[in-house]
């Protein structure tokens, strides 16, 4: 079982984002896949080609993006989760959605400098 952390910079986009999309059984059910796939004991891949990318691996940690499913939502227009891994800890740092324009490269420098408040 992993530990959950989030950034206050995640959980105020979070929750201008749920609040137009109520998503907040969508991060649980991320959560769930989460504990499977990360598992330190028995990992098992549950995210398909394209949906999880491991972008950096920084001095203490390691930082993914992954592409959380929306229900109602199209498969371009569901966010995209930057958080950062360590040992057991997950910390959802920020999300970014094609409907709000989001740049991905300005979104992973955002997620470099917030992951050095946490790891």
């Amino acid at each position: 079982m992993l530990n959950y952390i989030e950034h206050s910079v995640f959980q105020k986009e979070f929750k201008s984002f749920s609040g137009k999309y109520r998503c907040d059984k969508d991060l649980e059910h991320l959560r769930n896949l989460f504990n499977i796939h990360f598992d330190p004991q028995d990992p098992k891949p549950m995210f398909g080609p394209g949906k999880i990318h491991r972008l950096k691996d920084c001095a203490t940690c390691v930082l993914w993006k992954v592409e959380m499913v929306v229900r109602g939502l199209r498969k371009n227009q569901c966010p995209r989760i930057w958080f950062g891994l360590q040992g057991d800890t997950l910390a959802f740092l920020c999300i970014g959605t094609h409907i709000d324009n989001h740049n991905d490269f300005d979104l992973t420098q955002l997620a470099e400098t917030l992951i050095s408040d946490i790891f």
